[in-house]
């Protein structure tokens, strides 16, 4: 019983099991914020804040601190990559010496490090203030500075990347993937893997038998490239979905 309280482990209702028997699983706390500085979290002009996220390719829970609606949206788009393995807010601050010969300090939004370990710095800025050239040369002198010690490549993400639906889509995902649950997964796979032409993810939540634990599997499968469906709509029970075929 030590063991169990020392190690906090979570009992749970087996869920494969003709009859109810207790599983022992280990609790997965998230990472904290590990960013250079804290994320402010008060702000009367931008949503601050942080998301508790699963990394895809790590299985990892983490969490990631954004400063405004258009960073909360980026840190979204980004965990729906599969190739996304870890994502650091405010990863750290630049000291460098300007073309005239001032010191300047400089923090990106993100550093994002993919699965084959590529390091993209990231800055968010909407595309109105993205396209002054003070902000520009700012940002392109400090990038020239950053490469390669501090990552590979610099990206510039602003509120023309990505549409409102696919937010909301990425967001559905962010929290159906937080909780991992490889039975209603594989329950889910097996239903794809005869499914023949298109189906409501509704209907293929009712097929599966999973109830209320089908709709996080369908949306995770969608996310997995194992469903094709128009990615430009707003997923919901009436979404229709085919077997995507692997080339």
């Amino acid at each position: 019983m030590t063991t169990f309280v020392k190690e906090a482990y979570l009992v749970r209702l087996s869920e494969t099991a003709s009859k109810p028997s207790l599983i022992a699983e280990p609790i997965q706390l998230p990472l904290p914020l590990r960013g250079s500085r804290k994320i402010r979290s008060r702000s009367s002009i931008s949503a601050r804040g942080t998301i508790v996220a699963r990394f895809r390719c790590t299985n990892r829970l983490a969490r990631i601190g954004y400063e405004s609606t258009l960073e909360r949206a980026f840190v979204l788009i980004a965990l729906t990559d599969c190739n996304t393995a870890d994502i650091v807010e405010q990863p750290f601050t630049l000291r460098y010496v300007d073309a005239g010969s001032r010191p300047r300090r400089y923090t990106f939004d993100y550093l994002v490090t993919m699965r084959d370990g590529r390091r993209i710095a990231v800055e968010v800025k909407n595309s109105q203030q993205a396209s002054k050239p003070q902000v520009i040369s700012k940002v392109s002198y400090a990038a020239s500075r950053l490469v390669p010690d501090y990552a590979d490549e610099v990206v510039l993400f602003t509120e023309k990347n990505f549409t409102r639906t696919q937010v909301e889509n990425a967001e559905q995902f962010v929290n159906c993937h937080r909780q991992a649950n490889p039975d209603a997964d594989n329950r889910v796979l097996a239903v794809i893997s005869t499914l023949q032409g298109s189906m409501s993810v509704g209907d293929l939540v009712k097929v599966s038998g999973l109830a209320e634990r089908g709709y996080p599997a369908v949306v995770r499968a969608m996310y997995s490239n194992l469903l094709r469906w128009h990615r430009e709509a707003l997923i919901g029970p009436k979404t229709m979905v085919s077997r995507e075929v692997m080339q």
